[in-house]
This record gives C-alpha cells, structure tokens and sequence, in this order.
C-alpha cells in the first residue's frame, strides 16, 4: 500500500513528505493506521541533529497511538480494531530485567539490528527504516510495527491525548511515580519544564509533594509549571538554580530532583540541590562528550543516589493504561500538554516550534 511519511535523507535537513510503499505484515507484527503522533525531542535529535548515526533515509517519530487495520501470523496481544498506544521499547518480556520488572533495560530490544532490516517501508527498491533500534515510525499515516510494541488501550480515550503516553506524558510521571517513588510530604525539584517536566511536575503533585519547585529559562514554561502545579518557580537565565532552590526550602533542600534538558550544566545543578540522603534522577538526552563530574563525598558522606530513567523507568504495559485511566478520571494532564495541532505537511513546523521554546507539545493529527 502507498502511504504519506515524514522521510530523513539527511541529518540538519528538513524532512520530506512524500509516498512511500509500505509491504503487509508478517509474523509477530502489526499494521496501525496512526491517528497522532506527539513531536518528541528524541526525534530532534536522532532526525534533524543526526546525533544517534542511524542509518538513513528512515522515518522518525515513535510517540503515536492509532488502530490495529491488521495483524501477521501469531499475533495474540492485539487484534484489528483494538486502540494502541506505541511502546518504543517494545520489551521482550523473557530477558533478565524483563523478568526483574525492568522493562525499559529489555536485553533484546538494545540488541536490535541498525540499519531496520526489518522495516516494510520502501521507496522503489530502496528500503527506508524506521526510528532506529525501536521499529516505530509515527511520522507516516500507517506503520507495521512489532507486535510486542503495541499496547493496547480503552477505546473511549481520545487518540491525540493517548499518544503523548508512548513517550512524553509517561516518560516524565514514571519518573516521579514508579523510578523515584515520590512520597507525600516531598520537596520536588523539575529542571526543564517541556513536556516530560509537565508531566513529572503533574505526577509529583498526585504523589502528594508538599513543594514541587520548576526550574527553566523560558518565562512561558515557567507559566505552565504553574499550572500543572508546580509551588514555585525559577527563571534559571536570572536566577542561580541551587541557590533559589535553598532559599525556597528554607535551607532544606529538595529530597528529589529531576533533570529532563540534557545539559552538562543543568545536570551539574541538580546534586547541590538535594539533600542529605536525596535522590537525582537524569531523564535529559545530553549530547555526545557530555561528562558529569561528581566529589566522591557527595556519595560517602551524604549518600545521595544518583540514578537515570530510560523512558521514566516505569513498566508501559501496566502504566499507560493506568495514566490513561487516570486522565478520563480528570486527575492526570494529557490533553493540555498540547499546545499545537498540524498536518503532517507541517512536520518541520513542529520542531521549528520546538526549538524556539513555544511549544508545550506540538501532535500530528492524521
């Protein structure tokens, strides 16, 4: 069949949108007509900047939800018509940290062969891939993915806010909910307050923080952790962070800080703004050389914990159901993390929108 795809040819290049082929499924994988797909940092970076060196051309775009239209032989999580949110990680389930309830460390999904031999997009006999390692592809009107990549969702939930669970929305709240394990009466630090900062600031504020503190150099993200509950406020680009943070707790510090930029010097900030005892956690993608550089007493003698999330840590199968469900009950934030809506012929007015810090979270509509 001939579908419509935001193509990469080339690193620090507009994508193209053109027609592409795109061959039936075969065993173990399924076809999903996207209904949205979220416009993601991680696409920025793999796609425009090139900074991953995956094989090119390929389509970007892994935070999508849509419909199953059909389905290979032996699939059994899924059938057609079933509402899907996509899983980038798409964990085997069988491996060690699998088994472990550590999903997001799948032994086979980071064994997955680059370049997408895999793929059933082509141009001609030219074989486009898909977003790396995690066989996604949202930025096209359908896609065949694998199987074990499809998540199925409650048909009542809306599509364009279902899909910002495939990455932004559940990235950032199992950070808080399930890798740190944010206990009522926290102090919270958010250092970056896009999409996933949004969502950590709104899982921070259900986990019962008593203060949840952003932090970001956009007066206009400053303004939305507001409203997704954040208690205070830093204007990073006016302000010195690990000093407001002490003058805001009154000496304290923070018991948890979060750090979703990606940035040697905003992952520098957040050590000093912990306490005795606190844990970091680093979300942000830092670019290639990035060093961070720690006193070793940090550790011995305030035993701070030091640790990352890959997708917020969490187990997607279990939590995006959950967060979905938490959102038609109105006590979760998802539709009003998107703050623009376009064509796919408007792709790269996304990441312009993106870059320029105007947007919360720019969704593909198809």
């Amino acid at each position: 069949m001939k579908v419509k795809a935001a193509v990469c040819y080339e690193a620090n290049q507009p994508l193209v949108v053109e027609e592409v082929e795109l061959d039936p499924p075969q065993a173990n994988e399924v076809l999903v007509r996207w209904a949205a797909s979220g416009v993601c940092a991680s696409d920025l970076h793999v796609s425009i900047q090139g900074r991953a060196g995956w094989p090119m051309p390929f389509i970007p775009g892994h935070e999508g939800a849509g419909i199953v239209e059909s389905v290979g032989p032996g699939v059994t999580r899924v059938k057609v018509g079933d509402h899907v949110v996509a899983d980038f990680v798409g964990a085997c389930g069988e491996c060690r940290f699998c088994l472990n309830g550590r999903p997001r460390l799948c032994e086979r999904s980071r064994a997955r062969a680059v370049p997408d031999v895999n793929s059933r997009f082509h141009k001609g006999k030219e074989r486009i891939g898909r977003f790396g390692h995690h066989e996604i592809a949202t930025f096209a009107e359908y896609a065949v993915i694998p199987e074990r990549a499809a998540i199925p969702i409650r048909k009542d939930a809306p599509l364009d806010a279902a899909c910002l669970l495939a990455c932004c929305a559940l990235s950032g709240a199992s950070a808080v909910l399930h890798r740190a394990k944010v206990v009522p009466g926290s102090r919270v630090v958010v250092i970056g307050c896009g999409g996933l900062g949004l969502s950590a600031i709104n899982a921070a504020k259900l986990s019962g923080a008593l203060q949840i503190i952003g932090v970001d150099v956009t007066p206009q993200k400053l303004q939305w952790a507001k409203e997704f509950g954040a208690t205070d406020v830093i204007d990073a680009s006016r302000e010195d962070t690990v000093k407001r943070v002490a003058e805001l707790t009154g000496g304290l510090l923070a018991d948890y800080a979060f750090e979703f930029v990606g940035s040697e010097e905003t992952i520098h900030q957040t050590v000093p703004s912990v306490r005795r005892g606190g844990m970091v956690v680093v979300e942000g993608a830092p670019p290639p050389g990035t060093v961070f550089r720690i006193a070793p007493r940090e550790l011995l003698d305030s035993e701070k914990i030091i640790t990352g999330a890959h997708g917020g840590g969490g187990v997607p199968p279990r939590d995006v159901p959950m967060l979905l469900d938490l959102y038609m009950a109105g006590k979760f934030m998802l539709r009003d993390l998107i703050s623009h809506r376009m064509g796919l012929k408007d792709i790269n007015k996304a990441f312009d929108l993106m870059i320029s810090g105007e947007s919360k979270r720019s969704v593909i509509i198809f």
